[in-house]
């Protein structure tokens, strides 16, 4: 899949980010929907059909990690999940197994998120 018409959903408790890379996915051709925390997150998974998830993994209310466990428990299919970390967190163990592509650090680079989401909806839409 190509990201030009991927429904994608941010989830990022940092207003500005969400916005900036919401802006950066709509320029690809993505349609962008947006949550500030994984209860959030789940609300738009329940009305929407999505791609792709990129989840922050640190964030009040719900964070990524229990975001993506929710989505693996609901057993809900969402074709490519990227966990993003300002803190330089290694790997979450507790989301091995449950659908995450990879692990990015932030501060992102504007070409280093389109690319692995693309690489990441490639590979999944060739599974």
């Amino acid at each position: 899949m190509r990201l030009e018409g991927a429904r994608v959903l941010i989830v990022d408790d940092e207003p500005d980010l969400r916005e900036v890379f919401s802006a950066w996915l709509q320029q690809a051709g993505c349609l962008v929907f947006t949550a500030a925390n994984g209860a959030e997150a789940l609300e738009v998974l329940d009305a929407q059909k999505i791609d792709a998830l990129v989840s922050d993994i640190r964030m009040p209310v719900m964070d990524g990690i229990a975001l993506v466990q929710a989505i693996y428990e609901r057993k809900l299919v969402i074709p490519s999940i990227i966990l993003v970390s300002g803190f330089g967190t290694l790997w979450p163990l507790e989301t091995l197994g449950h659908g995450v592509y990879t692990l990015l650090d932030k501060p992102l680079r504007k070409q280093d998120l389109l690319l692995v989401l693309q690489n990441s909806l490639m590979e999944a839409n060739n599974s």
